[in-house]
């Protein structure tokens, strides 16, 4: 099997409403989102893993540094882009007909400090275009949304910083069938 270039293979969704099982969100559940992976720069999509904090606690018999893995850390930080109409200037709320049809959804989404959302991730050798299926690997976060901040980069096109919190992580989820879901949390 070759391997695979990283470009345009993220799918993100962002859901406002808890999956009934967060480690195995439906196709119905992710569909129900809004599909971000259009809405923000990839450049300056920062949402996963971090390094675990560490216990630095030795035995007496025991030689050198010794550390052991401790609490797990997860960040959650990426620029949308904005979406204004045209002849009014204020935000857009949708073309009828687009191929997305979602205008500046995705920030009206995330503008409120002390939004929660759910964010999905999908990233394997599949176009982002790609609808979800039943049996992907998925990470999944649960993210309070703090301000949006204005980007310290404000040429090209208008976006907002985001920055979440990630409350609750589920790194090794795997999207379930169209319905059903699991027994919740």
């Amino acid at each position: 099997m070759p391997r695979s270039l990283a470009d345009a293979k993220k799918r993100i969704a962002i859901l406002t409403t808890k999956p009934l099982d967060p480690e195995k969100p439906t196709v119905e559940e992710l569909d129900g989102g809004l599909n971000a992976s259009c809405r923000i720069v990839a450049s300056t999509y920062a949402v996963g893993p971090q390094a675990s904090e560490t216990v630095d606690e030795k035995a007496v018999c025991e030689e050198g540094n010794v550390q052991a893995l401790s609490t797990s850390n997860y960040s959650a930080e990426f620029d949308v882009f904005r979406y204004f109409d045209e002849e009014t200037g204020l935000p857009e709320t949708g073309t009828p007909d687009s191929e997305e049809d979602i205008g500046d959804q995705l920030f009206q989404m995330l503008k409120t400090k002390g939004t929660i959302v759910w964010l999905y991730e999908r990233e394997v050798g599949l176009k982002s275009e790609v609808p979800f299926a039943s049996g992907q690997p998925v990470e999944g976060y649960e993210l309070l949304i703090d301000n949006p901040q204005k980007p310290q980069d404000q040429g090209g096109f208008i976006k907002r910083h985001i920055v979440g919190l990630p409350q609750k992580a589920w790194i090794d989820a795997e999207v379930a069938g169209t319905s059903g879901g699991g027994s919740g949390e």
